[in-house]
């Protein structure tokens, strides 16, 4: 628990020196920190924190004993397991390259979709909003959400190719990547403006129904279908994790307000128009027409065109800059999230799909908070971070959620089979 605390502090720290500062260079220096603090802790964990940890070792053990090994997980998982396994490295590695590329990932979509006044309050939110201890148990899933939110970053910067690309790479770790499919069909509706918003108020209070009356009827045959996943079914405790719906009302609190106070604010202060603000036009510059995918063929054929005709986006406003509205990317995605958490928490195997689009909340939040000048700013920004905080240490430090409890290091053999030491 210390471990968790210094981290903390270090997060308060780097928060409280952004918000005095106007320095984009020590904005950045600082996100780094936090991020490289946080992939660090991460990655020396013992197998012992969390519950799949013990799982993910029997794994690459089994490379180490045999290249020629079973796995009885996605492909791209079990390539990643046997080429480590291959170049003489050990378990602990797995951990602190998986963690390294989780908060790179993290930090690019930070850095590209936010403002870099925001950068360490978005980093500060990842931990409180128990991002951070969720991934210390969902090690495969979190690689497929690093490359989701590559490809999410990806498509902001109208590289549609490349993030065609991540996206089905994700797949072959985790196939639960494919949800994330949802969010331009959801951005697509955006343009839409008064059906969208109506559609979007009508589904936000039908996930409390299927909260409420409950997701088996879809969530049975789904299982079947997977065989894989039939020990969920199974097992009592997890089909209905979290199955109290005050419990679910409580934790789901924050979120909610959360999005619902984002959305209103961005509403009020735009007069109904979701525009471009600052952090849009500084990506904009990065977005010209001559920038080229790296992974696009040498051909006429555009996907740029396609995107933009299913978006919407080529009839925007010509004095916007060109590519993505950020504001409804994050509305697209954020709405996602909400949706999910209110309908699926009783579901602990589901609701772990909202972890795809939990980052398009804490950029909208962002987004908001933008709208907002001064002193009140900072009381808002404050009141959320305690609000998340303290729900973080009862869930976390009191209910004792995914098993992080106390912290151990992995004191296991780190230098490879080659290394001469």
């Amino acid at each position: 628990m210390l471990v968790y605390g210094m981290l903390f502090l270090i997060l308060i720290a780097a928060y409280a020196i952004s918000s005095l500062r106007e320095s984009r260079r020590l904005h950045l220096a600082l996100m780094i920190f936090c991020l490289i603090s946080m992939a660090l802790v991460a990655g020396i964990r013992a197998t012992n924190i969390g519950t799949d940890g013990r799982a993910y070792f029997d794994i690459f053990h089994a490379y180490e004993s045999d290249f020629g090994a079973k796995c009885n997980v996605e492909r791209g998982y079990c390539a990643f397991n046997k080429a480590l396994a291959s170049l003489g490295f050990t378990f602990p590695w797995v951990f602190l390259l998986e963690s390294c590329f989780l908060y790179f990932c993290i930090g690019y979509f930070i850095y590209t979709i936010i403002d870099n006044e925001f950068w360490c309050f978005a980093v500060f939110l990842v931990y409180v909003t128990q991002l951070f201890f969720t991934a210390l148990n969902l090690s495969r899933q979190y690689i497929a959400i690093s490359l989701a939110l590559l490809a999410f970053t990806l498509l902001a910067k109208r590289l549609y190719i490349s993030s065609t690309i991540f996206l089905l790479l994700g797949t072959t770790v985790h196939k639960s990547t494919w949800i994330i499919v949802l969010l331009p069909f959801v951005y697509y509706l955006t343009r839409f403006k008064k059906p969208f918003a109506v559609g979007a108020i009508i589904a936000y209070f039908a996930s409390f129904v299927v909260r409420i009356k409950g997701v088996q009827p879809i969530f049975v045959p789904f299982i079947s279908a997977m065989p894989r996943y039939s020990h969920y079914l199974n097992n009592n405790p997890d089909f209905e994790a979290n199955a109290s719906l005050r419990y679910s009302l409580v934790v789901n609190l924050i979120p909610n307000a959360l999005f619902l106070f984002s959305v209103l604010i961005l509403l009020w202060s735009e007069g109904k128009r979701l525009t471009h603000g600052r952090w849009e036009n500084r990506l904009a510059k990065q977005v010209t027409t001559e920038r080229r995918d790296v992974f696009a063929p040498v051909s006429k054929f555009s996907l740029d065109r396609i995107f933009h005709r299913i978006s919407g986006d080529s009839s925007c406003d010509q004095s916007q800059p060109q590519g993505l509205n950020l504001t409804r990317y994050a509305i697209a995605g954020a709405l996602i999230y909400v949706l999910a958490i209110n309908s699926l928490s009783a579901v602990r195997i589901l609701i772990r799909l909202a972890d795809y689009f939990i980052f398009f909340l804490i950029a909208l939040s962002t987004y908001a908070f933008s709208r907002i000048k001064g002193r009140t700013r900072t009381i808002l920004q404050i009141l959320l971070l305690v609000g998340y905080s303290v729900l973080c240490f009862y869930l976390i430090i009191v209910k004792g959620h995914n098993e992080v409890i106390p912290f151990h290091v992995n004191t296991g053999r780190w230098s490879p089979s080659w290394w001469p030491l």
